[in-house]
């Protein structure tokens, strides 16, 4: 009975339709992984790029202050000032960089995983 013509080629369908459906799961989830990873860098890539012209902008900035403060205090007097407050940035940065750096980080990296 199970032998018959019709179940052999109703199993035979079935099994091509099972594969097609693996093929296409496995293609789908190339596909989302794809997609993952190319958000994953976009927002590495954006945020590289707005660390670098901060860090561009604080160098003019501090030139900028340098250069003033050096008419009012002296050359040597002016740097030692701008080092001071750049010590001092980092300081606070340094400890407070859980709250302010790591977990929006963290949150912000997931957020674009798990979605």
């Amino acid at each position: 009975m199970f032998s018959s013509d019709k179940h052999v080629e109703t199993v035979a369908q079935l099994i091509e339709a099972v594969k097609d459906y693996l093929s296409q799961r496995a293609e789908y989830a190339r596909l989302d992984l794809a997609e993952r990873a190319v958000r994953l860098l976009k927002a590495i890539a954006l945020y590289a790029l707005l660390l670098f012209i901060a860090i561009i902008v604080a160098i003019f900035v501090s030139m900028a202050l340098v250069t003033w403060l050096s008419h009012h205090v002296g050359f040597v007097t002016a740097f030692l000032l701008m080092a001071a407050f750049h010590a001092l940035v980092l300081f606070v940065v340094w400890t407070f960089r859980k709250p302010w750096i790591e977990r929006p980080l963290v949150r912000r990296l997931a957020h674009l995983l798990l979605e």
